[in-house]
């Protein structure tokens, strides 16, 4: 009892101590106007201590046991070298980083209610896999190209929000101080949060063919709201993060679950070097891309299924990958509603087992009213019944009805209405007549024994042999041939 009243006396009449600190059961009090200053490590291992004025820390600041802050409390860091800070739950007060070009640590997570102000010049906050929270009134001062919270872990920068308004996120990577600011509108908030962080690479889900876009995403969340609407306004380093030209090209694209890109025009401004997208979405990626149009199809081709309604792994039956529930290449051709019907956007998938293939196609496919028209290496080219409207996240079923497609020119199998098989005389796609010439080149296979990824294979078992015949043949009798207006 004597050892803490000691230090509790010391503290509030000494206007600064200069000492190494460890606490290993003690009381202590640091009193209003009162300086603890530790020129090595605060260690608090048991015990409890009340900060009521300033503690200076110049190494690391180890909380294991109970820390508490008052209203008008800071926690100070100095020195040269890099801090450490673990806080076992303790909400901080106020925190300065007033270090000589250096930066503190997190060890686990850590939470302020006022204000954590970057005082001195190249100071940052290195978050690794901890979240950085700030409540409800906290506020974070005076960041710049070189203050700033490293987000580039899982941890976030957390923010918690009352009301509507603009939420600006202080992260950025080792090198680029990259902001993000969110106009938050909602019909309703609680307990909400808004959190961040940043990523120095291009966004995994992006397609190959958006072009120019953003070697830098954005991750945010805002959680606790009803009827959110989230404006979203990064900032980017041009000469790092862009690819390709015209940079006026770039819009915000935010990713919602699902894998839909949604994208906001002409919001890139790049005289500030900022995208901006919206969305209603709690959780999205965020970054700058050419706007794309993704859209899914559903088509199932007639030798590649069977009875039971799924097709056959056909890349893997040839040889060309290892993926069980890949089949084969399409390609998705937009052609015009008029005569003389040409083709607008052309794009390319992969139809998995389930009939199922994504494409991606150029962002002036939105909005438009296209025939939709299938082609492929041995089945015969299949147009849509009619015209459709293409919408980012978009479907088309070709599966579900004969009259799905232009003349019902289709065959059930297995429950699904199917593209015929046969078609495979032409450099790409058939000729669009299942006719002797397609039987030729599947006779010369034949022959020949060829196995392996072979257009003549007309079921995908990986073997030209005599299992193929009969698709043709009967296709061949029955004069199947390409439909369309």
């Amino acid at each position: 009892m004597f050892r803490n009243l000691t230090l509790f006396i010391l503290l509030a009449f000494g206007p600064s101590l200069m000492a190494q600190f460890v606490n290993n059961g003690a009381t202590v009090t640091i009193q209003p106007g009162a300086t603890l200053r530790v020129e090595s490590s605060f260690i608090n291992n048991t015990g409890t201590v009340t900060n009521n004025g300033t503690l200076e820390v110049q190494d690391s600041f180890k909380n294991s046991a109970t820390f508490f802050s008052g209203t008008s409390s800071t926690v100070r860091f100095i020195g040269s070298g890099v801090s450490q800070v673990k806080s076992n739950g303790a909400v901080l007060r106020n925190v300065e980083l007033s270090k000589t070009a250096n930066n503190i640590n997190l060890m686990d997570a850590a939470t302020i209610s006022g204000t954590i102000n970057f005082v001195n010049d190249n100071n940052k906050v290195i978050l690794g896999v901890h979240n950085f929270r700030v409540n409800s009134g906290g506020a974070v001062t005076s960041t710049d190209a070189n203050e700033y919270f490293v987000a580039t872990g899982t941890g976030n920068l957390v923010k918690e929000i009352t009301s509507n308004g603009s939420v600006t996120m202080e992260v950025g990577d080792a090198s680029f101080y990259s902001p993000i600011t969110n106009a938050i509108t909602a019909s309703a908030y609680s307990s909400a949060t808004v959190s961040s962080r940043v990523t120095n690479a291009v966004h995994p889900d992006k397609p190959a063919s958006a072009t120019p876009y953003l070697t830098r995403y954005w991750d945010v969340a805002v959680a606790g709201t009803t009827g959110l609407t989230n404006v979203m306004t990064g900032t980017y380093n041009e000469a790092d993060d862009l690819v390709g030209s015209p940079e006026a090209d770039l819009d915000g694209g935010s990713l919602v679950t699902g894998g839909i890109w949604n994208f906001t025009a002409g919001a890139v401004n790049t005289t500030n070097n900022t995208v901006t997208s919206s969305t209603t979405n709690g959780a999205v990626g965020f970054t700058g891309m050419k706007p794309f149009v993704t859209f899914d199809l559903t088509a199932f081709i007639e030798g590649f299924t069977n009875l039971s309604g799924t097709m056959t792994p056909v890349l893997m039956n040839s040889g060309m990958g290892m993926s069980a529930t890949n089949v084969d290449d399409v390609t998705i051709e937009l052609h015009n509603a008029t005569s003389p019907y040409a083709t607008a956007f052309t794009a390319t998938g992969t139809l998995t087992t389930n009939g199922l293939a994504r494409v991606v196609l150029p962002g002036g496919a939105a909005g438009g009213n296209y025939y939709v028209v299938v082609k492929h290496r041995n089945a015969l080219e299949t147009w849509s019944a009619a015209p459709i409207t293409i919408n980012n996240g978009g479907t088309y079923n070709f599966s579900s009805s004969a009259a799905q497609a232009f003349g019902s020119n289709m065959v059930l199998i297995g429950g699904k209405w199917c593209f015929y098989s046969g078609d495979v005389d032409g450099a790409t796609f058939g000729d669009g007549s299942i006719d002797f010439f397609d039987y030729s080149i599947w006779e010369t296979d034949y022959n020949n024994f060829e196995s392996g990824y072979r257009r003549a294979d007309l079921n995908g078992d990986g073997s030209v042999d005599f299992f193929d015949y009969p698709l043709w043949e009967t296709n061949y009798n029955n004069f199947v041939s390409v439909a369309k207006p």
